[in-house]
C-alpha cells in the first residue's frame, strides 16, 4: 500500500524563464511527492497564473522577461495573497535579497543550493517561517539585513 505524500495537495507555481532549470525543479518536486505543479515562463505569465490558479506556493526567479520577479511578487501578493513566495535566484546581492523579502517573499534560495535546500526552504515557508539560503547568511550579516 502506498502512503500518500504530505505534499500532494500543495499547489505549486514555478516561474522561471530558463526551460532546463524549470524542468529540473519540476522533476525535483515531483520526485518528492508534489503533484499539482504549474509553470510560467515570465513574470507576467506568473502573475496571470497566480491570479487564476491561486497556488499555495510560488517559486519565483528574479531575472525574468516581461516583468522581473520582484515586481511579479508584488503583484502576486495582490492577486493571490495566500500564496507563499520563495525566490530562487542566482543573484546574491544584499540589496536584491532585501528587496525580494520586502515585497512579500517568505524565502530566498540561491540556485547553487537548490538541490540541497529546496525541500528545507519549502517546508520552512509552508510552516509559516522564513528561509534564507545558507550561502547568503554571511553576506546578509555583513550588510546588517
Amino acid at each position: 500500500m502506498r502512503i500518500p505524500s504530505k505534499h500532494q495537495d500543495i499547489k505549486v507555481l514555478i516561474a522561471e524563464d530558463f526551460t532546463a532549470f524549470r524542468e529540473f525543479l519540476r522533476s525535483k518536486l515531483e520526485g518528492n511527492g508534489f503533484r499539482t505543479i504549474m509553470e510560467a515562463e515570465d513574470g507576467l505569465d506568473a502573475v496571470e497564473k497566480a491570479a487564476e490558479l491561486q497556488p499555495d506556493l510560488v517559486l519565483l526567479d528574479i531575472a525574468m522577461p516581461k516583468l522581473n520577479g520582484i515586481e511579479a511578487a508584488h503583484r502576486i501578493r495582490g492577486v493571490a495573497p495566500q500564496s507563499r513566495i520563495i525566490f530562487v535566484s542566482q543573484i546574491n546581492h544584499p540589496d536584491v535579497v532585501h528587496s525580494a523579502l520586502s515585497n512579500g517573499a517568505k524565502g530566498y534560495l540561491h540556485k547553487s543550493e537548490i538541490n540541497q535546500e529546496v525541500l528545507s526552504a519549502i517546508e520552512a515557508v509552508l510552516a509559516g517561517k522564513h528561509f534564507i539560503s545558507p550561502a547568503l547568511h554571511s553576506t546578509l550579516r555583513s550588510n546588517r539585513f
